[in-house]
């Protein structure tokens, strides 16, 4: 059986705490799930059972958010791609830099406008190291796991790409394009599924510090405080998903692409 961590809304986080442990919302009465002795107690109680779940096939269920001008047309067929790659290949964003005078160059570490060119490099500041981070640092795919208000979260990016916005601060001769795409665009919430060999590991970190437990329980117990926490709606605003920088979600794991009716 291929097991879903989804924690983006409090009733899924809760089916997942069920499937998880086999006890009703009664049984484990999360209410009292409130500080971390009382967590390491229904640890304790669960763990023989959660030992024997196999999570080899573990799906966690994410969402990425866009403002898109195809109505998501490429990222159906391609995926979601990172920052890189979609500036590397024949991509609808790559296309429209180019036709304002931008060019990025990855592999020599140069990105240029017309007649002004600079050095990506980390050492940087200002508005040259917000394009420089991103390329250099920053360019994974990444997601909400959970986030009730993605119109409240900053830059806008249910209206365009975030990178549009760092690149047009930096050339300010290609704002009209980044306006454009705001004023054009439609916003799209992408639900998909990643894979553990897929992540960066760090939404697991929480429980690493335990060397009482294999790397496997590690995880499984990370899975369930997340989704004690979220069903508690302890999170705050939101929780992200980072992908290995070099990969990209395929097109065959994106479960829905739904437009959001975004409003001033």
């Amino acid at each position: 059986m291929v097991v879903e961590f989804d924690i983006r809304t409090p009733d899924s986080a809760r089916k997942f705490i069920s499937e998880l442990t086999g006890m009703t919302e009664q049984e484990y009465n999360v209410e009292i799930i409130d500080n971390i002795d009382r967590f390491e107690l229904l640890w304790d109680k669960l763990f023989e059972r959660i030992q024997t779940i196999d999570i080899s096939d573990l799906r966690i269920i994410a969402f990425h958010i866009v403002g898109s001008l195809d109505e998501c047309k490429e990222i159906e067929k391609n995926g979601l791609m990172n920052l890189r790659k979609v500036l590397s290949n024949n991509t609808f964003l790559g296309k429209e830099l180019k036709k304002v005078g931008v060019k990025v160059d990855i592999e020599n570490k140069v990105v240029s406008c017309n007649d002004k060119s600079y050095m990506l490099s980390g050492k940087s500041s200002g508005k040259l190291f917000l394009v420089s981070n991103r390329l250099l640092n920053d360019y994974c795919v990444n997601g909400f796991l959970c986030n009730d208000d993605v119109f409240s979260y900053g830059d806008d990016i249910c209206k365009r790409p975030e990178f549009l916005k760092n690149i047009s601060e930096l050339f300010p001769e290609i704002h009209t394009l980044e306006e454009f795409w705001k004023r054009k665009s439609k916003s799209y919430r992408i639900n998909f599924y990643a894979t553990l060999n897929q992540i960066s590991k760090g939404i697991f970190d929480i429980c690493n510090a335990d060397d009482s437990l294999s790397d496997d329980m590690k995880i499984k117990k990370s899975l369930l405080w997340y989704a004690l926490n979220r069903a508690l709606d302890n999170f705050g605003t939101e929780k992200f998903i980072y992908i290995k920088p070099d990969l990209s979600i395929p097109s065959e794991q994106i479960i829905s692409i739904d437009e959001l009716n975004y409003t001033e």
